[in-house]
This record gives structure tokens, C-alpha cells and sequence, in this order.
């Protein structure tokens, strides 16, 4: 029999991860070392020996890593029974079967969970931040049960009341959607003839887990399902959403018998790259680590007066890197009328969201295209909603909830329609689609706004996408558009470029003055495994934040790289000889 080609040129730990039916596995993934290639091949095998591929489900975090397995098993010519998923799309999907055939769960955007807790607390005498509470109340919810028990009494009411603020109105935040599928799925073990547990359970970014999702991942398995979680300990960054590192070992413990498998040959980054990345995690927490590139590759450090001397020199850098595309090039005559690398292949990382804003809008001034996951579209987050509970609204979903979200000449206009008219418009093409949305409900988009929602209604067309779009940072770009990438290290975990830029290394940001350090060196390292070929590593003398300007010290994680740094000049400010840009690259 031909041997599926995802099963082929498998190096000999991967193989070890991928086969074998007699102990649930655990395989340490660091950065590029394949883990999506042995969590398909995972599949393939099981398939190939005669599993059932309804018994197989394939869990992740994001849409995109979703849909490149998803991609994968498919371009192999495998069953495309097999369930490849999300957390939130599973948990949708799970409660949405067992709600009256009538009923939908409604997931609400972040907008919207802002909008209710500053409602509740106007009519409660709790003296907190919205904003805050929220954090509060979303970081309670990663645990199931919340663990309210020590918690001030005015948290608690408000917890209560934010929750019976969304049952009342058949609503689901993100984590409502976790906790009550694991709610479910308790009852559903012994009484819910519709639930079947998996036969194998494949789960990935597996240190990404919140305490309610490992106890999904529990219950999932049932007594005879066979367990494949994979991840890297050394990438868990998300505590502040309940994540650990920790769950790596609870797994060992929790889902015996397990075989526990570690890969060690590195794909993606350069030598200098890993040992870096390495380094920074310090001595406990040092590992094997080696990279299959032997091509040299530079690791450069360069520090600036301040924030836009900064993002000058990264806009500068990305013109020639990509050729001399910007006004300025364009203008001096030094652009080459050549494209050297992809704008695609370019992403600037920050710690902070704030960073970005003097990069985007350098980039932005010297006419260099970029998205920005902050801001996943040309439209403000207010009107993307405003137009989501519209969508909703004409589908006939909960319409007396979204009818009291939009203002009161929009409620009028709606009210107007007869229910179900989305579908309509549904057959028609996505400008169209637009055209009609605009006249019957007042709101006039721009030639952009249009791109960006076109494409969004072509490849949903429910209604729904608007607050899912927004839920993971990096489902909000779209890695086909010729763009550089600018986003949070958080956000750039599961995905790599081939030239990374990591803006404002400095004490009291890179690592941040109020977060767990261990967690700091885990993100510092996650930001210099993204890049292939080249990393710039940037900071700024001062800074002001919130109109007060600092003096900044370097970060300590630069400090004990130094050694493994790619030497230029240190200060731009300096008068140089201007060149064609192009002549930058040899």
C-alpha cells in the first residue's frame, strides 16, 4: 500500500509521537520542531490503521491553525470526517445541539461585555473600573466551578449579575461558552444519549489550556479514548487567562498510562536564533535544543532616542527590505521597481499594544501597507458591532436583545423589516449584500470597510462573524494580503515569519514592571522563535506613556544576549551618505 505522504521523512522522535495505540502521548514541541506536521500525521496514521474517523477529533485554539490541518488532511485525500476544531467553535457547536431547534447560542463581542459591566455598574454601588472588573470576572470564569470563594464581596455581586445579565438574555461571552459545555459534558456522560466520547482525542498548544478547558479535555476522553496533547511549556505566556505550564505535568499524571516525548531538532530558526531564545529562559529552565539551518543568521540590537526615531528606522528598514516601496523612496528615485521579500514575510512585534501606534503610523506616513491586529479592520470596533446586532437583528436571533443594542433611528428602521430578511439577501454577491444592508439600516461604508466586509460575508454569511472575528488576535489578519504584520508577541505565538522586528526591549515593558518574570522570559523567548531569517531587536531611551515622559534602561533579557548579537552602529542619528536602497541588502 502507498504510504500517505504525511507520513513520510518523519524524523525518529516525530515517528516515536506519531504511532503507537498503547499509552496517550505527550509531546514537547518547541518552536518549529513540526508539531502540526505530527499532530496530522497523527491522523493519517490512525486512519490508516482502521480507526473511525468520527471517533477522531482534533482540537486547537486559533481558526487559522484550525484550518491548516484542516488543509492538510485534506490535500493528503484523508476522510473529511475527521473533526478538526476549535475550543469556542466545539463548545458553540456542542450547545447549540442541545437547545430547542428554534434557539441559537449568541456569543457576544468584547464590545459588548464592556458595554453590559458598565451598565450593571451604574446601577450598583461598586466603586471599580469597568474594564477591570471585567478582567476580573473573565479571569474567574477559566476555572469550573469559578472560584469565587475569596473573592471581595462587590466582586462577587457583580460576577452574579453580569451572569444573570447574559442568561437572562440567552447570551454566551467566550468563556461561558467553555463552562457551559464542561457543564454539559458532566451530565452528559451518564444521561445524554447524543454524547459519544472521542476514540482519540488530539489537542494542541496544549500548554495553552485554562483549568475549565483541561477539564474539558477530561471529559472528552471518556474511559477508553487514547490522548495526544502536544505543546511547548516553555511558550506558555497566558496566565493572566488562567494558562500554565504546570498542566504539561498534570497531564502525565492525570491521563496514565503516558508516554512523554520531547522533540528536539528545531526547523524554523537559525542556531543563533534557539540559543538565544534559550538563554533567555534561564538556567532551570535550559534545554536540548538544536536547529537542522545552518545558515548563518543576524541577531541585531539597535537603541534610539525615543519612539519615533524608532519607527522610523523600522519603517526604513522594511522599504528596503521589500525593495524601496515607500513615498519616500519613490520620490528620492531610490526605489528599485523590484520586490526583494514579501511585505507578508515581515512582522513587528510588541509587548504592549501602545508601542504600535508610533510604528503603524510611520508605516502609515510612508505609505507601507500593514495590518494591525488591535484594529483588525479599517472599521472602528463600535461599528462593527453596531452592524453585527443589525445582521443579527434581520436573521431573527434574539432580535428584542439586539434591537436595544443600536441607537434609537436604527431600532426604527429595523422594526420596519420583516424578520428573516438576511435571507433575502443572502444570495445575492457580497457588494450587493452591502448595498442593501446600508440602505435599509442607515450605515454608509467606505471603499475599504467594503473590501473587508465583503470578505467577510462571503465566507460566513450568518451574521455571526463580526464578534468571532474578533476573538483571537491573530484569526483578525489574513496572511495572503501583501502587508506587514504588526501585532503583540502574545498574539504571534503559532506563527512565524521569515523577518521579525521586536520594538521597545526595555526594563518595565520587555519585561513588564507588574507581571510574573518566569512568564516574561517564556514571551521574550516565543518572540525570537518567530523569525526564519532575521531579527531586530529595538529600543528607545525614553518614552512617554500617558503624558509622562521616562528615561528607559535597556531590558535585562538584552543584557544576557550581548554576546550572541549581530554588531552595527549603534546611533542613527548620525549623518550618513545616502545610497539607493536597494544596495542596503549585499
Amino acid at each position: 500500500m502507498k504510504q500517505n505522504p504525511l507520513l513520510a521523512n518523519l524524523n525518529t522522535l516525530q515517528e516515536q509521537a506519531v504511532q503507537g495505540l498503547d499509552s496517550n502521548v505527550l509531546v514537547d514541541a518547541g518552536p518549529g520542531t513540526g508539531k502540526t506536521r505530527v499532530l496530522t500525521a497523527r491522523i493519517a496514521w490512525l486512519l490508516e490503521r482502521g480507526c473511525r474517523p468520527q471517533g477522531i477529533l482534533a482540537i486547537t485554539f486559533t481558526n487559522k491553525a484550525a484550518a491548516e490541518m484542516s488543509e492538510r488532511v485534506r490535500s493528503a485525500g484523508l476522510s473529511p470526517d475527521v473533526y478538526i476544531t476549535t475550543f469556542h467553535s466545539w463548545a458553540f457547536k456542542f450547545i447549540s445541539e442541545r437547545l430547542p431547534q428554534e434557539k441559537e447560542p449568541v456569543v457576544i463581542s468584547e464590545y459588548d461585555q464592556k458595554k453590559i459591566i458598565a451598565q450593571l455598574l451604574s446601577s450598583m454601588d461598586i466603586q471599580y473600573n469597568a474594564a477591570d472588573l471585567l478582567e476580573r470576572i473573565l479571569f474567574l470564569k477559566q476555572s469550573y466551578p469559578p472560584r469565587l470563594q475569596e473573592e471581595p464581596r462587590e466582586i462577587r455581586a457583580a460576577f452574579d449579575a453580569y451572569q444573570g445579565y447574559l442568561h437572562a438574555h440567552g447570551l454566551f461571552d467566550y468563556d461561558e461558552l467553555i463552562i457551559t459545555a464542561v457543564s454539559l459534558l458532566e451530565k452528559a456522560r451518564d444521561t445524554d444519549p447524543l454524547f459519544q466520547p472521542c476514540d482519540h482525542l488530539l489537542v494542541d498548544e496544549f500548554q495553552d489550556v485554562s483549568p475549565a478547558q483541561y477539564r474539558m479535555c477530561r471529559l472528552l476522553a471518556g474511559r477508553n479514548c487514547r490522548v495526544m496533547a502536544i505543546g511547548d511549556p516553555h511558550q506558555s505566556i497566558y496566565g493572566f487567562r488562567g494558562s500554565s505550564p504546570e498542566f504539561m505535568d498534570d497531564f502525565q499524571k492525570d491521563f496514565s498510562p503516558c508516554k512523554r516525548i520531547r522533540l528536539t531538532t528545531a526547523y524554523r530558526c537559525p542556531e543563533k536564533f534557539l540559543k538565544a531564545a534559550v538563554c533567555v529562559l534561564g538556567t532551570k529552565d535550559r534545554i536540548d535544543f538544536r536547529s537542522a539551518r545552518t545558515r548563518q543568521a543576524p541577531l541585531v540590537f539597535r537603541q534610539f532616542k525615543d519612539p519615533r526615531t524608532e519607527a522610523v528606522w523600522i519603517a526604513k528598514k522594511i522599504d528596503n527590505i521589500s525593495g524601496g516601496i515607500s513615498f519616500e523612496s519613490f520620490n528620492q528615485g531610490t526605489a528599485s521597481g523590484q520586490q526583494f521579500r514579501s511585505l507578508s514575510h515581515v512582522a513587528v512585534l510588541f509587548r504592549i499594544n501602545l508601542l504600535g501606534d508610533f510604528i503603524a503610523a510611520e508605516l502609515e506616513r510612508a505609505g507601507i501597507p500593514f495590518q494591525r491586529t488591535k484594529n483588525p479592520s479599517p472599521m472602528s470596533e463600535e461599528k462593527l458591532n453596531t452592524l453585527w446586532h443589525m445582521l443579527e437583528f434581520l436573521a431573527g436571533r434574539n432580535s428584542q436583545y439586539h434591537l436595544s443594542m443600536v441607537s434609537p433611528e436604527q431600532r426604527n428602521s429595523l422594526q420596519r423589516l420583516s424578520m428573516g430578511s438576511l435571507q433575502e439577501f443572502s444570495t445575492m454577491p457580497a457588494e450587493a449584500f452591502l448595498e442593501n444592508l446600508a440602505a435599509v439600516s442607515g450605515v454608509s461604508f467606505t471603499p475599504n470597510e467594503k473590501t473587508v466586509l465583503s470578505r467577510a460575508v462571503e465566507a460566513h454569511r450568518t451574521g455571526r462573524f463580526l464578534p468571532l472575528a474578533m476573538k483571537m488576535e491573530q484569526d483578525c489578519l489574513d496572511f495572503r494580503v501583501e502587508a506587514v504584520s504588526l501585532m503583540s508577541i502574545h498574539a504571534a505565538k503559532g506563527l512565524e515569519f521569515p523577518i521579525v522586528f521586536v520594538a521597545g526591549c526595555e526594563k518595565d515593558i520587555l519585561p513588564w514592571k507588574t507581571a510574573d518574570v518566569s512568564e516574561e522570559r517564556r514571551l521574550f523567548y516565543v518572540g525570537l522563535t518567530r523569525a526564519s531569517e532575521q531579527v531586530f531587536l529595538t529600543a528607545a531611551r525614553s518614552r512617554n506613556f500617558w503624558g509622562r515622559t521616562r528615561k528607559m534602561q535597556i531590558s535585562p533579557f538584552i543584557e544576557e544576549i550581548r554576546p550572541l548579537l549581530t554588531r552595527e552602529n549603534a546611533d542613527p542619528s548620525r549623518k550618513r551618505r545616502k545610497r539607493p536602497a536597494q544596495k542596503k541588502l549585499f
